[in-house]
């Protein structure tokens, strides 16, 4: 008998298991689990029939009534039909049940499966863009090659400011990713990402010129959420610092996701690719009644 019930510890081994199926085996949940199974914000759900879990998925809150649809896997070997709908249909019924304003995911454009049946639910592409990888293994680095300036950490409001009038966040929509996560660029979400990124901001007359926000993934890598600058010279100095940063704390690669902006192209000179082309990360929102 099929039954949704929230996903606790004792269930990590089945979850587990249907994870070794994914990507090769590489997929980002077995790191982020037990994160899932104890967030006060989260809806960790799986579907069993009686105590063999069949598919599961999370509904989480980012505040100021968005919601984030993520982490929807089945167990392929049970070859079981309809299982993906009913568990992204509960999760968007638990979200409806909220003060929800909007509903969102994200995913790689080659998950036709995955993209077909959202879009079959009520969901619609509303954003496409690139993810972009340095991977460091595959380069001679060393920390700090290449010129640097000094770095000053600014103030939330300055912060907050730059980031608020800037061609980055324009170009994306009003949008900031972290991973494969986008939020909406809203002051609570800004006030959390202050406290937790690494900031480097370069400074001229007491204004921010140019500034970078980096946070660390689930993997140790580092992830760039925010990437503004006017020129090359301060281009370089920010991404020099970033790599710096990232040798030094052992991390494998460097990341992020950027718009169809030229300002940002000039990341392929560092060695930054997609994974396979370019406008490979798709958002989509759902348009159903919530």
């Amino acid at each position: 008998m099929e039954n949704f019930k929230k996903l606790e510890a004792k269930d990590k081994e089945q979850i587990l298991k249907i994870c070794d199926s994914v990507w090769d085996g590489d997929d980002y949940i077995p790191n982020v689990i037990d994160e899932w199974i104890i967030d006060p914000n989260g809806y960790f759900i799986g579907l069993f029939d009686d105590e063999q879990l069949i598919a599961f998925g999370r509904l989480a809150s980012q505040g100021d009534g968005n919601y984030w649809l993520e982490g929807l896997r089945k167990n392929h070997s049970l070859q079981v039909k309809g299982v993906g709908k009913k568990i992204a249909n509960y999760l968007i019924n638990i979200a409806m049940e909220k003060e929800c304003k909007s509903l969102k995911f994200s995913t790689y454009y080659d998950n036709i499966e995955s993209i077909a049946l959202n879009e079959k639910i009520g969901f619609a592409k509303i954003k496409e863009w690139s993810y972009l990888e340095l991977d460091l293994k595959e380069k001679d680095l060393s920390p700090e090659n290449g010129p640097t300036k000094d770095f000053i950490k600014p103030s939330f409001s300055q912060f907050s400011d730059f980031i608020m009038k800037s061609d980055f966040l324009s170009a994306m929509g009003g949008y900031l990713c972290e991973g494969w996560k986008v939020f909406d660029c809203t002051e609570t979400y800004l006030s959390k990402l202050y406290k937790k990124s690494y900031l480097l901001a370069i400074y001229s007359d007491n204004k921010i010129q140019a500034m970078a926000s980096t946070i660390i993934d689930s993997d140790n890598n580092i992830f760039i959420t925010f990437f503004e600058f006017a020129n090359d010279q301060e281009c370089q100095s920010l991404m020099n610092k970033i790599i710096s940063q990232a040798i030094l704390q052992n991390s494998h690669a460097v990341s992020i996701i950027v718009p169809t902006h030229e300002k940002v192209d000039c990341l392929e000179n560092y060695g930054f690719k997609s994974w396979e082309r370019k406008d490979d990360f798709l958002l989509f929102e759902y348009k159903g009644k919530l």
